[in-house]
């Protein structure tokens, strides 16, 4: 069941990887495409250092590209909707016009589809410490509603950063039924909660540098380095921790704005029955 899905779906995902002006990773999310377009997560819009992204395609191996783009982080933000136009959805839907992904293949929303608790599904995503796509099974396990109204699935399975963008896919059809959120999920809030607090100190001991001093040490600096270190430590945890529970955007949500917003004609398309 597994390998029919992976098979069926794997080169329909994309990576899309973040890179600052001396070529180091600052962050990467999965995506997947549907008809013209790649859906993903809106995180896209504010990616602090980034200079250059790169959108990959991977073959079956889920290592391989077989489809890539490169442009600068600027001419990325001009092909894309204003972020208003999602009306808070958390996703982004990227004008995929490269003639690179010409013959990359679609996935197919599921459309009216009746997910219960217990049903099987997948995710293929990519994984931010590696250049490799995988495929991690689980089941729904509950349902939710977060404070702007929004429904999500809630999965058990196994759950990394860089798989937020990624499709959800029900096993018995092999449809997308959601769309992966991470930022969802506690561990996730808490992380930007401690970074915005770590970037205030640095800010205030930024401004203090040189003005006091203890033995010709001065002082600000070295609470500076310190924080600086706990940055450091608060990013690579967060980049590197594995959890079980995740949560996917009911894929409704993405069919209302396809069908509203873009005049896409899903039953035409052959992408979304």
């Amino acid at each position: 069941m597994y390998t029919k899905i992976w098979q069926k779906s794997c080169r329909s995902v994309c990576a899309i990887e973040f890179y600052s002006h001396s070529n180091v990773k600052v962050m990467s999310i999965s995506g997947f495409k549907i008809g013209n377009q790649i859906v993903t997560d809106d995180m896209i819009y504010h990616v602090k250092d980034a200079e250059n992204i790169e959108i990959r395609f991977l073959s079956e191996d889920g290592s391989t590209n077989y489809a890539s783009a490169k442009l600068t982080y600027t001419q990325f933000l001009g092909l894309l909707p204003s972020q208003s136009e999602f009306d808070k959805l958390g996703i982004c839907i990227i004008p995929c016009d490269f003639p690179e992904f010409e013959n990359v293949p679609s996935l197919t929303l599921c459309k009216n589809c009746d997910i219960k608790i217990g049903r099987s599904i997948a995710v293929i995503g990519y994984q931010f410490e590696h250049r490799n796509m995988a495929l991690k099974p689980g089941i729904i396990s509950s349902y939710y509603t977060n404070s702007k109204g929004l429904g999500f699935i809630q999965y058990d399975g196994t759950v990394k950063p860089g798989n937020s963008g990624a499709p959800l896919i029900d096993t018995e059809t092999g449809r997308v039924i959601g769309v992966v959120m991470n930022k969802e999920m506690a561990f996730v809030k808490s992380y930007k909660e401690l970074m915005e607090i770590t970037d205030a100190n640095l800010k205030v001991l930024k401004e203090q540098e040189g003005k006091s001093s203890f033995v010709d040490v001065d002082m600000a600096q070295v609470m500076y380095a310190n924080q600086s270190q706990i940055k450091r430590i608060l990013k690579e945890f967060f980049l590197n921790a594995t959890v079980r529970v995740g949560f996917a955007l009911e894929i409704e949500h993405v069919l209302e704005y396809l069908e509203t917003k873009l005049e896409f004609d899903l039953d035409s398309s052959g992408c979304c029955d």
